[in-house]
């Protein structure tokens, strides 16, 4: 979801109803330009806690604060899943980085990519559960955030039926579509309900990048 070149947006974000903003790294972020992300419908947020370099967002509590004080209250964080990484020490680093009044959903990103993977398709529906439940263990709520490209690419036909997974959110990307709606959506990886979708990518608004908007 967040590896794409930036496009100016050809529709501005005060058409939309409430909707949902995914902050990549959440650098711009400030009062001000909270104050404006509000005054065009913006009702929740994601920001990204970690990379595709397991490195820290350091920033995170600050734009949680931010957000906080304008009058967004409903934030999430996301990490993107790397299976060379301990899921223990993993979920320790999220937790020690979430500030102490966190409620939001702590959403895993699963995508396709070399560099992400490095054991087989038929172990990484394990690392993937595993990972979630070690974060349960730090009493954080985790979601799965993935593309039926990503998913199927990443975990091949392995339905996450056979798994507890399904219990959690999805949150899917359907960028393509450009509908604030889950009329199109098409069940993938044993997911029957989807709890978000990514509409629209690469967007610029209140002199920000966003990296995109969601429908939930």
């Amino acid at each position: 979801m967040i590896f794409k070149l930036c496009i100016l947006s050809l529709v501005f974000a005060s058409a939309f109803a409430g909707f949902c903003v995914d902050l990549w790294r959440a650098e711009e972020l400030t009062r001000e330009t909270g104050r404006c992300l509000v005054k065009n419908n913006v009702t929740r947020a994601v920001v990204e806690m970690s990379d595709e370099k397991a490195k820290i967002n350091s920033n995170f509590i600050k734009s949680y604060v931010d957000l906080l004080a304008v009058g967004i209250k409903d934030i999430d964080a996301s990490i993107i899943v790397l299976d060379r990484l301990n899921p223990e020490q993993v979920c320790n680093n999220v937790a020690a980085n979430l500030p102490a009044f966190f409620t939001g959903i702590v959403w895993l990103n699963v995508l396709k990519g070399d560099a992400l993977w490095t054991d087989s398709i038929e172990n990484r529906m394990s690392y993937l559960e595993g990972l979630v439940n070690a974060c349960s263990k730090f009493n954080i709520r985790t979601g799965i955030s993935t593309s039926p490209d990503d998913w199927e690419s990443t975990m091949g036909d392995v339905s996450a039926t056979s798994t507890s997974l399904t219990k959690l959110p999805l949150w899917y990307d359907d960028n393509h579509s450009n509908n604030q709606d889950f009329h199109d959506y098409n069940t993938f990886g044993g997911w029957n309900t989807p709890a978000m979708k990514e509409f629209q990518i690469d967007q610029f608004l209140c002199d920000m990048y966003i990296s995109g908007y969601n429908h939930f």
